[in-house]
C-alpha cells in the first residue's frame, strides 16, 4: 500500500484499488484459493460516519483508495456467498 503524504492520487488508486481488483481476479482464477484481507484503520472515518456521503467522510486520498479497495473485498466476499 502507499499512503498519501508521498503519492498523488493517481499513484494510490493505482496501488489500492487497481492492485486489490487485481489480486481479486486472480484469486477467481485459482478455485482452490483463499484470500485473507487486512483492512486498515484509515477507512474508520466512513464506518463511522456517513457511507453515503460522496466524499465517504474521508480526509485523505490514502483513505478514500483504502476505503475503495476495502469496498471491493466486501462485494467479492458477498458474491462467493
Amino acid at each position: 500500500a502507499l499512503d498519501g503524504y508521498r503519492y498523488s492520487y493517481d499513484e494510490l488508486y493505482s496501488a489500492n484499488v487497481e492492485g486489490t481488483r487485481c489480486v481479486l481476479e486472480l484469486q477467481r482464477s485459482l478455485p482452490k484459493a483463499s484470500l485473507v484481507y487486512a483492512s486498515t484503520g484509515a477507512i474508520r472515518t466512513v464506518i463511522a460516519h456517513s457511507m453515503e456521503a460522496e466524499n465517504h467522510g474521508l480526509l485523505t486520498d490514502y483513505a478514500k483508495t483504502k476505503y475503495m479497495a476495502h469496498s471491493l473485498i466486501r462485494l467479492a466476499g458477498q458474491r462467493a456467498t
